[in-house]
C-alpha cells in the first residue's frame, strides 16, 4: 500500500502517525514519582532552514537545587544553535551558579547545567532552559535525554523523576510520505519513506533480509531521504546500496522504529536497504581488504578534506582514525548469516 499526499494532509497525516506509531518516548530515569521532566513542544514541525525553540521543563519538584540536562538529536536533520535560561526559569528569583553547557553537532548531543548557591532548593514547576535548533533537511530527528540527566535536591540526592522526550519532523511542500505495509511471520508492519523522490517498485524479502525500492529524483537534484523501518522487522546494523555503491547514513531511533537518513543523487537509483555486520563498508556483507582499503585511504581524514569517506567513520565521531581502524579489524574476516 503506498499513499501520496498534498502537503496540508501530509502534516496532519504525519501528527496522527507520529501518534501511531507510539513515536513518543517516555522513560523512566529512575524511580518515578510525582516530578516530571519534558520537552515542550513535545512534537514540533518547522520548515528547512528554520530556527525552533524547545523548552526543558520540569513539573511538580521539590527541593530542586541543581539540574543536568543531557539531550541527545540528529545532527543530520538538526542542529543546536544556543541554550538559553528564560526569564521566567524555575530558579527566577534565586542566585544560580549561572548556565554551563556544552553543544557538539557532530555527534548530536548537548549538555546543559544550573544550580542554586543557596542552602534550600525551590518547590514547584518551570522551565530549566530554553533550546534553539536549525533544521538542515526534511526527515526525523528524536530529542532524547540520556542517562546522565538528573535533578538534584539541597542534600545533593537525586531526584526520581519521570522524563518524556520529544520528536522533530522537518517538513517540506515537496516531499512525500510513503507508507508499505510488509508481512512477516503473520504480522504487519509498516515501511516509511519520507522523500522528494518518487518511490516505486518496493520490495522486502524476507529470507535475503533486504528492503529495495527504486527512487526517481524528479527535481533533477539531490534529494533526501529519510526510511523507518520497525525493528521487529529489520534490526541491527545496516548498509544502503544505490546502483550498488554503499551510501554514508545516519540513524536515529525510538523503542519501535529504526529511521535511516541518507542523500540521493541527480540520477534514479535501485536501492537496497540491507542487514550487515559491523565494519562492512561497501555494503557486501562481509568484512574484507576491500573494507581495508576504503579505511585506509581516508585515514587520518576529517569531513572538509579532500580524502575524506564518510563511510570510513565507523565510529561516527565525524573523523577516521584507529578507534575506526580497530572496529574493522575486529570484524575482519567476518560474514553475515541470516
Amino acid at each position: 500500500m503506498v499513499e501520496g499526499m498534498n502537503f496540508k494532509k501530509r502534516a496532519v497525516f504525519l501528527i496522527l502517525l507520529i501518534t501511531l506509531l507510539e513515536i513518543r518516548l517516555t522513560m523512566a530515569l529512575s524511580s518515578t514519582g510525582d516530578t516530571k521532566l519534558s520537552l515542550t513542544p513535545e512534537h514540533t514541525y518547522p520548515l528547512v532552514k528554520e530556527n525552533f525553540i524547545v523548552n526543558a521543563t520540569v513539573t511538580n519538584v521539590t527541593d530542586l537545587s541543581a539540574w543536568q540536562v543531557k539531550l541527545t538529536f540528529n545532527p543530520f536533520i538538526i542542529n543546536c544553535i544556543e541554550v538559553t535560561i528564560p526569564d521566567d526559569n524555575v530558579f527566577a528569583g534565586h542566585e544560580t551558579t549561572g548556565l554551563s553547557c556544552k553543544i557538539d553537532n557532530n555527534l548530536g548531543l548537548l549538555t546543559a547545567f544550573n544550580g542554586l548557591w543557596e542552602l534550600n532548593g525551590v518547590n514547584g514547576s518551570g522551565n530549566l532552559c530554553q533550546i534553539k535548533f536549525n533544521t538542515s533537511c526534511p526527515g526525523f530527528s528524536f530529542l532524547a535525554f540520556t542517562d546522565d540527566t538528573y535533578l538534584q535536591n539541597s542534600e545533593m540526592s537525586n531526584i526520581p523523576f519521570e522524563a518524556s522526550s520529544g520528536t522533530v519532523q522537518v517538513v517540506d511542500e515537496n516531499f512525500q510520505l510513503y507508507i508499505f505495509a510488509v508481512v512477516q511471520n503473520q504480522t504487519s508492519h509498516n515501511v516509511t519513506i519520507y522523500t522528494s523522490s518518487n518511490i516505486t517498485e518496493f520490495d522486502f524479502n524476507q529470507v535475503s533480509r533486504k528492503i529495495s525500492f527504486v527512487a526517481a529524483n524528479w527535481l533533477n537534484s539531490t534529494s533526501f531521504c529519510t526510511v523507518g523501518i520497525p525493528k521487529a522487522l529489520l534490526n541491527g546494523t545496516f548498509a544502503i546500496l544505490a546502483n550498488d555503491t554503499a551510501l554514508w547514513y545516519t540513524m536515529s531511533s525510538d523503542p519501535v522504529y529504526q529511521f535511516l537518513h541518507f542523500i540521493l543523487g541527480f540520477e534514479n537509483s535501485d536501492i537496497q536497504v540491507i542487514t550487515t555486520i559491523v565494519g562492512d563498508l561497501n555494503g557486501d556483507r562481509k568484512v574484507d581488504m576491500r573494507d581495508i582499503s576504503i579505511a585506509a585511504r581516508a585515514f587520518g581524514t576529517i569531513p572538509e578534506d579532500q580524502r575524506w569517506d564518510p563511510r570510513a567513520d565507523v565510529h561516527r565521531d565525524r573523523k577516521v582514525d584507529m578507534k575506526d581502524i580497530t572496529i574493522i579489524a575486529k570484524n575482519f574476516g567476518g560474514l553475515w548469516l541470516n
